[in-house]
């Protein structure tokens, strides 16, 4: 009987070891039960110790539990516990249902773009205004007619032409020409040229006007000579001068006398004009300037009014704006 008791009080004794190696619940010590505070190395437990799995405890997990511990997979608990809780604890990786800080919102859109630019400033240096061509004459039309041209010639020798000037007076403000007007060429039509050489001279002159219309009242600008040639029936003359918009230009168109029985006649037309057609002969005592239609109709003529076909082109820059 002694041994019997021997036997039983050497196994409780080994089971009391064996006891004392396993904390119970409450302890503190967690490692292999819920309910330790401490070891964070057990499986999770209801206890309260510190269980890096998560419980149902108080403790502080990293896997969130039922508490209110610092869980970064987040829990509705109240514990710091080492289980899989539905924890409120703050959690980085995943937001939870409870009271923890979620990540926060991205930032927010950047600022919307500034207000567009201003019109812009009108152009400080804007392109200059062009030059405008421009031709002025009075005859409606450049057809010569023919048989219709006179001039002062030789009594013995038809057409053999003497001293003639023939004129056309241009006031630029008829024209609104806003700026000064450079010349480039006097248009002539020719109704005859004929000249026992081949070819004979041609006079172009510009004046400006002071008062009425008589030769003491020009005053030189410009003068050229050009050659015309046998059967031509227009002279292109190249001439510059400069006039400003409230001159009034003249031009004369002379045929000089010669000993070589040149014959020259202007051309002309009776399609009207808007400006008297002009003649001075000296040696047939048209002494002075004057309008065609006051010298004494040629009997051979059918009318007594005649429009030169004499035109100035040139060119002006308008202001600037």
């Amino acid at each position: 009987m002694s041994c019997l008791r021997a036997l039983l009080s050497i196994a409780l004794i080994g089971l009391l070891a064996c006891a004392e190696g396993a904390p119970l619940e409450g302890s503190g010590d967690t490692t292999g039960f819920e309910t330790g505070d401490e070891d964070p190395t057990t499986p999770p437990g209801d206890g309260d110790g510190d269980d890096p799995t998560g419980g149902d405890g108080d403790g502080d997990a990293p896997t969130g539990g039922d508490g209110d511990g610092d869980d970064p997979t987040g829990g509705d608990g109240d514990g710091d516990g080492d289980g899989d809780g539905d924890g409120d604890g703050d959690t980085t990786a995943t937001a939870g249902d409870g009271d923890g800080d979620p990540d926060p919102d991205p930032d927010p859109d950047p600022d919307p773009d500034p207000d567009p630019d201003p019109d812009p400033d009108p152009d400080p240096d804007p392109d200059p205004p062009m030059p405008v061509a421009i031709t002025v004459a009075h005859n409606n039309t450049d057809r010569i007619e023919a048989g219709l041209s006179d001039s002062c010639d030789e009594a013995s020798m038809e057409d053999v032409h003497l001293d003639n000037s023939y004129y056309r007076v241009f006031a630029l403000q008829d024209w609104k020409i806003p700026a000064p007007l450079t010349t480039s060429e006097v248009y002539v039509g020719i109704e005859l040229a004929d000249a026992p050489s081949g070819s004979q001279p041609l006079e172009i002159y510009l004046y400006t006007l002071s008062g009425p219309l008589q030769v003491s009242n020009l005053t030189p600008v410009a003068n050229t000579t050009v050659t015309v040639s046998n059967n031509a029936v227009e002279a292109r003359v190249p001439i510059t001068a400069t006039f400003q918009p409230a001159d009034t230009v003249v031009v004369e168109v002379r045929t000089p006398p010669s000993a070589a029985d040149n014959r020259l006649l202007i051309g002309t037309n009776s399609d009207g004009q808007t400006g008297p057609s002009y003649i001075r002969a000296a040696d047939c005592q048209v002494t002075e300037i004057t309008d065609w239609v006051n010298i004494p109709p040629d009997p051979d003529q059918d009318v007594t009014v005649i429009s030169y076909v004499l035109k100035l082109t040139g060119e002006y820059t308008p202001p600037a704006p």
